[in-house]
């Protein structure tokens, strides 16, 4: 009984803010597992859908005792979902933005975009498990400015913080290079697409290839005009070159402006 008092109070904590602390506090201790539904259980969302998360990682952990994620994030993209339109994931992960989309907004199409076949395969399942297979696709793949094959840099701990290798070595001390994975530029992949459904919102977290991504998408971006919300870290970024203030830069330039104030995110819509 006391136990399932502390879990459903730590489950009610509604501040985004503190939250790493307490699941960090949480892990340290036996209770953990009392408190953290097991995997393989899938995870219960707050809005009732089920999503496919895996082992105690940082992620998987969050969803399973919180049930959302990212807030702000989320009430970007569903502020901008258009009825008859296609959300973008880029960087979906376990899919969490793909599969509340795909609840809030029943006639719109979501393309998942996530390299690791492991998580997109989870996605996949989540999909099956929701019944909006027959609109969320799950395109096993990662975006970038050239076309190729990359290491993809995989951490255990946050599967968050997994990125693609910026060379084909894969050096990284900071994580473990699984096979390489397809990357593709998006202007070039989206012509051999037969759909006609404007996509009205993209999400983009990729962890530093923010700014590779979107060159590849120029094109793209100008035609579609979507509202954007773009992870824009300076130490991600340089990574790969490339810096926050270019990031933004070349998105002002494209005709957009910023929506809501940023964060460790741009929110931004065109126009």
């Amino acid at each position: 009984m006391i136990q399932q008092i502390i879990t459903n109070l730590i489950r009610l904590y509604p501040l985004e803010k503190g939250r790493d602390r307490i699941l960090g506090a949480l892990k340290s201790n036996s209770i953990f597992p009392l408190v953290v539904r097991p995997a393989p259980a899938p995870a219960r969302l707050k809005t009732g859908q089920s999503l496919n998360v895996h082992g105690s990682e940082y992620m998987s952990d969050y969803i399973r005792l919180w049930g959302e994620f990212e807030k702000k994030t989320e009430g970007f993209i569903l502020a901008h979902l258009k009825p008859g339109c296609q959300f973008l994931d880029v960087g979906a992960n376990f899919g969490y933005f793909s599969i509340i989309a795909s609840s809030a907004s029943p006639n719109c199409r979501i393309l998942a975009v996530e390299p690791n076949p492991d998580i997109a395969r989870s996605l996949r399942k989540s999909a099956e498990d929701n019944n909006v297979a027959s609109r969320l696709e799950v395109l096993e793949m990662a975006l970038s400015d050239e076309p190729g094959w990359l290491p993809l840099i995989c951490h255990s701990e946050n599967s968050g913080l997994s990125h693609l290798a910026n060379t084909a070595a894969g050096e990284d001390a900071s994580g473990t290079a699984i096979a390489n994975v397809r990357v593709e530029v998006w202007d070039e992949w989206i012509q051999s697409r037969t759909t006609t459904e404007r996509t009205s919102i993209m999400k983009m977290d990729i962890e530093g290839a923010e700014m590779k991504a979107l060159k590849g998408m120029k094109n793209w971006l100008v035609e579609n005009k979507p509202a954007i919300v773009v992870e824009a870290n300076d130490e991600n970024l340089d990574r790969f070159g490339s810096t926050r203030k270019e990031l933004e830069q070349f998105l002002l330039e494209l005709g957009y402006s910023h929506s809501l104030p940023a964060d460790n995110n741009f929110y931004l819509t065109f126009g």
